[in-house]
């Protein structure tokens, strides 16, 4: 793969059609992760509002639409005349503001999964490459380490570096990889660079050397590790750029996240004596309340993605399987929750077997469970807290609301930061729920989790909360 094939390549792989058409918030983000990531140079202009439409598969009113809000940002600006169009707007000087902006907009929880998915990707590549390239493939590699040490700007440096990783991607010959590779650069090579240091060059230069002489000698494992380590490292760095951002704040952290919860429970007895007031074992279309009350709840609380009643089977009279939930999407429109409850279906939704709804079930209690990945349901990371539902002693369901992971640092990233790291608020399974530190991201275990919870020894301060089964952890 030639250097001028890349930009196309990014394009193509950040906008790809939409899943939902017609939502222009959706196209507006889409469109500004592409020039924020650098898939568009300043002053570049635009395909026609007609064929950028078709490739993302939306209508043009809805990516004019769009554009309106990119203008708005000051990412593009529209041009009459002639030799009219939309025009990026990216001026390197601005770069580093832009970037740092873009990072506040992130959280832990999405660095982390960023990482995980750029370890697997880029670890992979060094790995079949060492199996498979030739020395062609190798020669091509080698010149982009040669651009890296040559390399006088920042742009320069990142575009080498990007270089060196997609060519490596491109020897393994599998087209899905490369085009991995390519948009994990886009969403992530600008922030890595951001992080790098007065060193990075140097570091990343040395680190590439030897991931391209592992792939030489065709030692695939050592290709692997090596690359594996390079790339966790550098995205352990823009982590810990991201938590420097955060603005202390002394508050105690399990009083300002129990608060919040309270707030969403007491909304969750909302709902709860809304069924109850329902007839019994109501139809489908006598539901109108649950989902009145849930565009509400969305239309009012940043802090819930979604929310609703599960019922148990059979509590509802047209349905042996129902669930009246509704989300927010990225775009914050509020959607049905269209999951599939046939038994048969290979992707059935087996909610009867989840920890959020066995826990009030089966103690009568309230519950909060997660985080975690809720892939057959919302394709989300997140907590889920739930209450139980009993009418004339017989158990109808769970009223939920969802809180995405990334959420929970709003509530409690401020006050983490002012503790000395490593410092974590943990669940009741010792997996972490939010942090201070780079070394121990969200949705990992904190040590000594998987022998028994929490720490009971000297190695750590155990901060507690009656209202809640969670803790805030504190290494010494």
């Amino acid at each position: 793969m030639s250097p001028s094939q890349l930009p196309s390549l990014a394009r193509q792989t950040l906008l790809a059609p939409l899943d939902q058409r017609g939502r222009a918030a959706e196209v507006e983000q889409r469109l500004a992760d592409a020039i924020r990531g650098g898939a568009f140079r300043d002053g570049e202009q635009l395909p026609s509002e007609a064929e950028l439409a078709a490739q993302l598969g939306v209508a043009t009113v809805t990516l004019r639409e769009a554009l309106v809000g990119l203008r708005r940002r000051g990412l593009v600006q529209t041009r009459r005349g002639r030799n009219g169009g939309t025009f990026v707007r990216a001026p390197e000087e601005e770069a580093e503001a832009r970037l740092l902006a873009h990072l506040r907009e992130l959280t832990v929880d999405d660095l982390r999964d960023l990482a995980d998915h750029r370890v697997a990707v880029a670890a992979t590549a060094a790995q079949l490459a060492a199996e498979r390239a030739s020395e062609a493939d190798l020669a091509r590699v080698d010149e982009h380490l040669g651009g890296l040490s040559r390399a006088a700007t920042a742009a320069e440096r990142r575009a080498a570096d990007g270089r060196f990783h997609v060519e490596l991607a491109a020897a393994t010959r599998s087209l899905r990889l490369t085009q991995a590779e390519m948009q994990a650069q886009t969403e992530a090579g600008a922030l890595v660079w951001l992080a790098a240091g007065a060193d990075g060059a140097q570091r990343a230069l040395a680190e590439h050397r030897a991931i391209l002489d592992a792939v030489r000698e065709r030692d695939a494992e050592r290709a692997r590790s090596l690359m594996a380590a390079h790339v966790a490292a550098e995205l352990d760095a823009v982590v810990a750029l991201h938590l420097r951002q955060i603005e202390p704040d002394a508050a105690p952290v399990l009083d300002r996240v129990c608060n919040v919860l309270e707030e969403v429970f007491d909304r969750l007895q909302e709902l709860r004596r809304l069924v109850v007031a329902l007839p019994a074992a109501p139809p489908r279309e006598a539901l109108a309340p649950i989902r009145d009350w849930a565009h509400a709840l969305l239309a009012d609380d940043e802090v819930v993605a979604g929310a609703g009643m599960v019922f148990a089977p059979g509590a509802v009279g047209d349905a042996p399987r129902w669930l009246e939930w509704w989300r927010r999407s990225r775009a914050g429109t509020v959607r049905f929750l269209d999951a599939a409850l046939d038994p048969a279906s290979p992707d059935f939704y087996d909610y009867e077997r989840a920890e959020w709804y066995t826990t009030p079930r089966d103690t009568g209690e309230r519950w909060v469970a997660g985080p975690f990945v809720d892939h057959s349901g919302t394709n989300e990371h997140i907590l889920t807290l739930t209450l139980p539902v009993v009418r004339d002693g017989a158990f109808v369901g769970v009223a939920g609301a969802d809180i995405g992971v990334g959420r929970v640092e709003a509530i409690a990233g401020a006050a983490l930061a002012a503790i000395a790291p490593p410092a974590a608020l943990v669940n009741h399974r010792g997996r972490v729920v939010a942090t201070n530190a780079a070394r121990w991201p969200v949705g990992t275990l904190w040590p000594g989790a998987v022998g028994g919870w929490p720490p009971t020894d000297e190695s750590a301060v155990v901060q507690r909360d009656p209202r809640l089964p969670w803790c805030v952890v504190v290494e010494r």
